[in-house]
Order: C-alpha cells, then sequence, then structure tokens
C-alpha cells in the first residue's frame, strides 16, 4: 500500500534528552507521511532521510492521526514541515515559575522559543504518561482518565488530604471531568490537528492547569507508596 522506507527518527523526550530510532516511512512531496498504524511516532519529531540525489533531508511532524486500526488496512498519516534551521539540538532546561517540576521539564524549552502549542501537547502528553505509568493502563486520552478515574471504583486517589466524605466523592467526580477534559480539548487538538496558533498567555494559562493535575497526581502516587514526585 505505501512504499515504506528506513529513516532516522529524532526525539526530544520529556526530560530534555535527544533519543533517535530507526523507523520505516514513506513521505510524498503534498505535506503527507505515512507509517505502520503502530508506529512510534509523535508531534515534534525529526525524520531524516536520504533524496534520490543523495542529499540528506529532514522533515519535522506538525500532526499525525490513526486510521483504521484492527481492519488490515491500519495506517498512521502525519503532516509535517520541512527542517530548514540547524539540526535539532538538546534543548536548554527552562524553569517556568511557580509550574510543578514535571511541567518544567516536559514544556519549558518549547515555551521558551515561543512554541506554545508544542509546549501545551508536551505537558498534557507528560500528564497522560504519568497516569499510564502509575496505573499499568495502556488505554490513552479521554479513554484512559474515563477509567482510571471512574469515581465509582477510581485507580488513583487525587482527593485533598483534608477533604471529608462527602468532599472527597464531589472531588473525584470533579477531577475525572478535569482529566478527561484536558486530554479531549487540549492534547488531542494539538496533537492530531493544525497549529492553533496559542497565545502566550492562554498558553501559560493551560500550563498553570496542567500543573494543577500534576500536584493532583503527586497525592495519588504518595498514596500508592510511590513517594512524592
Amino acid at each position: 500500500m505505501f512504499d515504506l522506507k528506513p529513516m532516522t527518527r529524532t526525539r526530544v523526550e520529556d526530560d530534555g534528552t535527544v533519543t533517535t530510532a530507526e523507523i520505516l516511512a514513506d513521505v510524498h512531496g503534498t505535506g503527507k507521511v505515512f507509517l505502520a498504524v503502530d508506529a512510534d511516532i509523535e508531534v515534534g519529531d525529526e525524520l531524516t532521510y536520504k533524496l534520490p540525489n543523495g542529499k540528506p533531508r529532514t522533515i519535522k511532524i506538525t500532526a499525525h492521526k490513526v486510521y483504521g486500526v484492527g481492519t488490515g488496512m491500519g495506517h498512521t498519516k502525519c503532516l509535517y514541515e520541512v527542517v530548514t534551521e540547524k539540526p535539532l539540538r538538546q534543548p536548554k532546561r527552562v524553569n517556568l515559575p511557580d509550574l510543578h517540576d514535571l511541567i518544567s521539564q516536559s514544556s519549558g524549552a518549547q515555551f521558551a522559543s515561543q512554541h506554545y502549542d508544542e509546549a501545551v501537547f508536551n505537558a498534557f502528553k507528560a500528564i497522560e504518561d504519568r497516569v499510564k505509568k502509575l496505573t499499568g493502563n495502556s488505554e490513552i486520552g479521554k479513554r484512559l482518565m474515563t477509567g482510571v478515574f471512574n469515581e465509582q471504583s477510581p485507580a488513583l486517589d487525587i482527593t485533598s488530604d483534608n477533604a471529608d466524605a462527602s468532599q472527597k466523592d464531589d472531588e473525584r467526580e470533579g477531577f475525572k471531568f478535569l482529566f478527561m477534559g484536558a486530554a479531549q480539548g487540549l492534547r488531542n487538538p494539538r496533537g492530531h490537528g493544525p497549529n492553533l496558533q496559542t497565545s502566550e498567555q492562554e498558553a501559560m494559562e493551560m500550563l498553570a492547569f496542567a500543573s494543577l493535575l500534576m500536584r493532583a497526581l503527586d497525592r495519588a502516587e504518595k498514596r500508592l507508596g510511590g513517594g512524592q514526585a
């Protein structure tokens, strides 16, 4: 179906380190690149490959979506832009004052370089990754949050330490919708769609919301016996 060729994928991880891996992809001159349905690819990844004339070319993934899972025709379609600047390097760690340290780690460099949508995406991806790690749940996005924070049998206890029983019930239900909404309304549009051109002020407010959710996960992890992040 596609003419997949080996390419080098370069990624900046949440802790700021740069990793590389070989990946198969089919790049089209129309701004689209196609990969296997289970390809490990994310917004912000860069793919480097050789043109027919032997010169290297690097493209940056700007959006992706998976189609046809389980149908035998499944594939991942991404949008990309050609990278013309210097090769990807490890970004300088930038602290975001008063925000959770994990949000600074995941989003500080992108926020400082004015890549606000990428900063927001990385923040809520970090939240999703932490929820998965704490629970062992392999779902993603809204489905993950719905299952983990189901107030009838929550996998994580994010309630306030000094809340009484009725307050805890309200918090469980409310935070379930906060986590679901964050995945559906803030992370997903920046992972599967065009650049939304979020302003600096809006991005900082979204990162503050991400910080709040991270601190709720601190409480949950402490109760699991994992200690404070």
